[in-house]
């Protein structure tokens, strides 16, 4: 199945000035304010893969990605979904079968500046770059 996104509704009432500034002053569970760079799948045939996502979300043209490791990418926006290549039957049974590349936020340039760090959980990997 094809990943879903969500879109915020940027004028519902979660998005006033005061909730914004609410969120702000939160800690973020993975030590920082942080924003979403990369979605990495692990797919078993890539050419399929990108093709399912074209046709069922509009995503593509899937390129070689500059990450190597058998991958391609799509950017989404700013973001970006990559599809690797699971490596034989055994991937398809471990994990992460999905890695969130986040990039941390500091909230001023006064901030300490964040540790790179890799947080595996509920089946994803989540890798947070300074």
């Amino acid at each position: 199945m094809p990943p879903f996104l969500i879109e915020h509704d940027v004028t519902a009432a979660e998005w006033t000035a005061a909730e914004r500034a609410a969120r702000a002053a939160q800690t973020h569970q993975l030590g920082a304010p942080v924003r979403l760079e990369t979605l990495e799948l692990e797919v078993p045939d890539i050419a399929r893969a990108s093709g399912a996502l074209h046709r069922t979300l509009g995503f593509g043209p899937f390129r070689p990605s500059l990450s190597g490791r058998r991958t391609r990418d799509a950017p989404i926006g700013p973001q970006t979904v990559r599809l690797r290549a699971a490596m034989g039957l055994v991937a398809a049974t471990t994990w992460p079968v999905v890695t969130i590349h986040l990039r941390a936020v500091p909230a001023d340039f006064t901030a300490t500046p964040v540790e790179p760090r890799t947080v595996e959980l509920l089946r994803c990997r989540f890798i947070v770059a300074p």
